[in-house]
């Protein structure tokens, strides 16, 4: 049996998580992440934090497949093979822009 390949989505705002609910779309197995806790509680329930066409009855099938998991800035316990960052750009504070990527 071929291994499924694992893929990690930083940030599950609009493009993230139409990114990562693609990807498990597919069959790839997707760990997101996000810092906002109320949000991956909806996502990992199936429901998107905003609307767009189609995506709620795709992301409750990939997350009852078992194809995506969303987790609170947890992405490096993901152990995926391929990762991509989808980020906010809408802030003022230039400080906090890394601060998913920071290990303490």
């Amino acid at each position: 049996m071929k291994k499924q390949t694992k893929i990690s989505v930083i940030g599950a705002g609009y493009v993230g998580l139409c990114t990562a609910v693609g990807f498990s779309n597919k069959g790839y197995r997707v760990v997101t992440s996000d810092v906002d806790d109320k949000k991956v509680t909806k996502i990992n329930q199936g429901f998107p934090p905003f609307h767009e066409p189609g995506l709620q009855e795709k992301l409750k099938d990939s997350v009852q497949k078992g194809n995506l998991k969303c987790l609170v800035n947890q992405t490096e316990k993901a152990q995926t093979r391929s990762q991509t960052c989808s980020r906010n750009n809408n802030f003022t504070n230039y400080q906090n822009f890394f601060s998913p990527f920071r290990h303490n």
